[in-house]
């Protein structure tokens, strides 16, 4: 206990000082504008008002350029102080046993569930009415593989096995995709980024190799087993690089492992494709990497301003189109989508010859898109769903088809 209470005088003591030293002349800087300013107004000049006003902002932006550090140095205090849950920006940050990052869930209802699954048999209904083949694939979420303090519930466990259960009593055809996490042995930051809640670069890797065993199994879908060979690619590790969102709002240190490490997957085989954000008017053509992946994302390491994430197909667009010129003997396949599938869709693209992905999330700022209609005008030969966790209908409009 003596121990604690000098380790924490300590790093006290040491804050001050560097809080001191970073911030003791900007803030006296910006008080002494402030005076200046409340002078300039009393006796109307409207010069010294204006000189007050820039000097104050000089100061102040100085101050926002510390806002990162100030972040750091936070989580160390979390840290040392042994918070496990802090709440930013109407999010609950929970560190995990395995000291990972989390948000846990509300138990899902019946009532829920049940609306959620009718949505999706009306979906699939479509798709068959259309020709289509149809799958939802499961995506389980990274506090399905870890476990929160015993004083805060989670129930996304409960979540995941309740909706599957439900799909499977709809006879929906349904993948579930913790097949990918196959090692007993495995913790979660084995599959998942420690500081973020999406899952790794190389599941979603595996997740479309298993897709497309499914649908192969399923529906005599014909794939490219080579293009499933994680050894058919290169892969590059960006050291340190990754501060996911739960890192964004609590800092670089709440966990000690502090920033995850970020792979790039490429393949060593030729590739051609033509990709289109249609409701952003962007069009390129060339290979994987010059189309698919966004290698401005991974250029520079600024944990806070930067998403690596997004190296994989950009980020989250409405509706964006794949075509595979090397391809041409493949299928048309629709994908519904949320921000999991952004390592996995580009790995799904090799095995067909045109790949539209949609986000029905309502937080994408395009017009809403309505399923029914652009599956009838599209004709694809399958319609796929891959959706992470388990969302009630009132969630993000992601099972608003229509």
């Amino acid at each position: 206990m003596n121990k604690f209470n000098t380790n924490c005088i300590l790093f006290a003591f040491a804050t001050g000082l560097i809080l001191y030293g970073l911030f003791g002349n900007s803030c006296i800087r910006v008080a002494a504008g402030t005076a200046h300013m409340v002078l300039a107004i009393v006796h109307f000049d409207t010069e010294g008002i204006e000189s007050a006003k820039a000097s104050i902002d000089k100061a102040t932006s100085e101050l926002l350029n510390y806002h990162d550090i100030m972040m750091d140095i936070d989580s160390i205090r979390n840290n040392i102080w042994g918070t496990r849950v802090i709440y930013k920006d109407d999010t609950t940050v929970i560190k995990s046993d395995s000291d990972s990052l989390i948000e846990v869930r509300s138990l899902k209802s019946e009532k829920e569930l049940n609306e959620t699954v009718t949505r999706i048999k009306e979906l699939e209904d479509v798709a068959e009415d259309n020709g289509a083949k149809f799958l939802y694939c499961a995506i389980p979420t990274k506090n399905m593989f870890t476990v929160a303090p015993s004083n805060v519930p989670d129930y996304s466990k409960e979540n995941y096995q309740n909706f599957l259960m439900r799909l499977n009593d709809e006879n929906i055809p349904t993948l579930d995709l913790s097949i990918v996490m196959d090692d007993s042995d495995a913790v979660d930051t084995d599959y998942y980024y420690r500081t973020d809640h999406h899952w790794k670069a190389e599941c979603g890797f595996k997740a479309a190799g298993a897709l497309c065993e499914e649908l192969s199994n399923r529906y005599s879908f014909s794939y490219n087993e080579a293009y499933t060979d994680i050894s058919n690619y290169e892969i590059t590790t960006f050291k340190n690089w990754f501060l996911g969102s739960y890192g964004k709002k609590v800092g670089l240190y709440f966990t000690w492992y502090g920033a995850d490490d970020f792979d790039l997957i490429t393949p060593k085989f030729s590739t051609s494709f033509v990709v289109e954000e249609p409701f952003d008017g962007e069009k390129r053509e060339g290979t994987f990497e010059d189309t698919i992946l966004f290698k401005k994302y991974v250029d520079e390491k600024d944990y806070y301003e930067n998403n690596p994430y997004g190296v994989y197909s950009g980020g989250d667009y409405r509706l964006q189109i794949i075509e595979n010129n090397l391809n041409l003997g493949g299928k048309k396949v629709l994908v519904l989508r949320d921000s999991f599938s952004c390592p996995l869709t580009p790995f799904l693209s090799l095995q067909t010859r045109e790949l539209h992905i949609c986000d029905m999330r309502d937080f994408i700022p395009d017009e809403k898109m309505n399923m029914a209609d652009y599956i009838q005008q599209q004709k694809p030969d399958y319609v796929i769903v891959i959706f992470s966790g388990v969302h009630g209908i009132e969630k993000g409009g992601r099972f608003d088809f229509f």
